[in-house]
């Protein structure tokens, strides 16, 4: 079974309402490539995997745009560039990332919506272990995870003569449920019965030259009939548009030397015990901020007594806050 990785963004504030989703099926685009044409006789998964991996992408294109339409998936699009990655949710909230690990969040709250850098207050060790925040091997688009294919069979191979070729392959109901299984029990979701008692089938359109894949549509084979579940299509070297070409703007601003108008953010964990440790950051006025705390602290206070609440928001201006570990 042929798998991108996703994910969907949650708003909280000490707290990533954040999931990793592994979603059945892969796109592409047809492209150039510096490889002689391919026989139909000879394709195999191995080969489109290798060369849909997002390295092998990346050393022809200089970023590529995953659109994704069905049921039961939270990432909508997805762009990966060298520089930076990118995902949009089905509930409207967007994620960037950049090759610093920088990553900001761009949501629409309440009919209102809100550009922000997201800061992970911890060390590199801690952070490397908090599955809220996400690095550029986080967006894979178009990247064929091999490890997920091993039991997809290619079904049947036909040259369209207009130099793609269609590519149809097979996953056994017993292997596709095994899949859905481990989906719905990492994003609580639940599926339809369908999903587990169906072989699946996947539809892909590839280059022949590249194997770079144009488009896949896959459908699960019921008693009545072939039964839509989800179809991919990709673009490359699209030049970003629109809240994609904001969030890189202000990206790029935010990692410019010397902010205009700056404001300084402080937060003390544990003050006055011996597990105290201090985190600063120091960022435009004009950007919002959203923080997320280490594991097992919970709230922010404006005074060294965690007797104030901080209200979110409200750091306009340099500020300090401090945080305990909950009971």
């Amino acid at each position: 079974m042929i798998r991108i990785m996703t994910k969907q963004i949650g708003a909280g504030l000490s707290a990533m309402g954040l999931a990793v989703v592994m979603i059945c099926g892969m796109t592409g685009c047809a492209g150039t490539s510096e490889n002689a044409g391919n026989d139909s006789a000879d394709i195999t998964i191995e080969a489109i995997v290798q060369a849909n991996s997002r390295d092998s992408i990346l050393s022809r294109h200089d970023n590529v745009m995953n659109t994704i339409e069905g049921d039961y998936i939270y990432t909508t699009q997805m762009y990966v560039s060298s520089d930076y990655g990118y995902d949009l949710s089905s509930e409207g909230v967007q994620r960037l990332v950049d090759a610093d690990g920088h990553n900001w969040q761009y949501a629409d709250v309440d009919g209102t919506k809100y550009l922000a850098y997201m800061w992970f207050v911890m060390d590199d060790e801690e952070l490397s272990e908090q599955t809220g925040h996400f690095t550029m091997d986080n967006y894979s688009a178009p990247v064929i995870n091999e490890n997920t294919t091993s039991k997809e069979t290619i079904e049947d191979v036909k040259d369209n003569g207009d130099g793609t070729l269609t590519v149809t392959t097979l996953v056994k109901a017993e292997d596709s449920a095994e899949f859905y299984k481990s989906e719905s029990e990492d994003l609580d979701v639940e599926y339809p019965e369908e999903y587990y008692t169906n072989d699946k089938q996947c539809v892909y359109i590839i280059n022949s030259d590249s194997l770079e894949i144009v488009s896949c549509e896959e459908s699960l084979l019921t008693e009545d009939g072939e039964e839509f579940v989800d179809r991919y299509t990709v673009v490359y070297d699209t030049e970003p548009t629109g809240d994609l070409a904001d969030m890189i703007a202000l990206a790029e601003e935010f990692n410019s030397e010397k902010p205009e108008d700056p404001k300084n953010l402080t937060i003390i964990y544990d003050y006055g015990t011996d597990s105290e440790q201090t985190y600063k950051l120091t960022t435009d006025q004009k950007f919002k901020v959203m923080i997320y705390l280490k594991d097992g602290y919970k709230q922010l206070y404006d005074d060294p007594e965690g007797q104030i609440i901080h209200e979110s928001g409200s750091a306009k201006s340099d500020i300090t806050m401090y945080t305990f570990k909950a009971e």
